[in-house]
């Protein structure tokens, strides 16, 4: 769902989309964002929503819910995802995280 998400949200603009957990995987150990990730877990998202053209204050609603709490509970697993630059501009959608 991760990658139908931007295209969805570009080709259906009056409408609202709100991604669970942000893309989070379970099995997949998140990181920054970079050519190599770009694909996996959380990533995903940020691609889907970059190749779309979905910026900041769109339609797009990133939620943490389970993701912060298991980014507490296991710290290596979400080194720089939270943190990354590309996933604050997701999570700043129209001020919210959804």
């Amino acid at each position: 769902m991760r990658a139908e998400l931007g295209p969805a949200a570009r080709k259906h603009p009056d409408a609202n989309f709100g991604a669970y957990h942000s893309g989070f995987e379970a099995g997949t150990t998140e990181g920054p964002y970079t050519k190599v990730t770009r694909n996996l877990g959380i990533n995903r998202l940020i691609t889907s929503m970059l190749e779309s053209g979905i910026g900041p204050n769109e339609n797009v609603y990133a939620e943490l819910g389970s993701t912060w709490w298991l980014c507490h509970a296991g710290p290596g697993r979400f080194s720089g995802s939270v943190a990354d630059s590309q996933l604050v501009a997701v999570l700043s959608n129209k001020g919210g995280c959804g």
